[in-house]
């Protein structure tokens, strides 16, 4: 089963936090899919890098399977935008890479 966890920046984004996510799921059921929070979609704020590293270390050491997509539109008002949050419903062509420290490969913009 997939899990889609939205990391919403001083919200749910805590080592703590994770812990908790992983006391919950089954890591041989369910895979999580994080997803972070597109700009300033609905009031929060994306997670740092310093914090968002901490989370993964967490979920890496409970050996809960989870999957990072490399690229983040974060000016799009797509899927990945957290959909249209009021203004122009058309989305720019823009993809922005926040590749890990774990050996993802960063990928060229579109």
């Amino acid at each position: 089963m997939l899990v889609e966890y939205v990391l919403l920046g001083g919200v749910n984004d805590s080592p703590d936090d994770a812990r908790a996510l992983c006391g919950l799921l089954d890591p041989k059921l369910v895979k999580i899919d994080l997803i972070d929070v597109n700009g300033t979609t609905g009031g929060f704020q994306r997670t740092t890098r310093q914090t968002r590293s901490a989370f993964l270390d967490v979920l890496a050491e409970a050996k809960m399977p989870f999957a990072i997509p490399l690229f983040w539109c974060t000016g799009c008002r797509a899927g990945c935008g957290q959909l249209v949050a009021g203004g122009s419903r058309e989305a720019p062509a823009c993809h922005e890479s926040w590749p890990e420290r774990r050996g993802e490969r960063s990928l060229r913009k579109r």
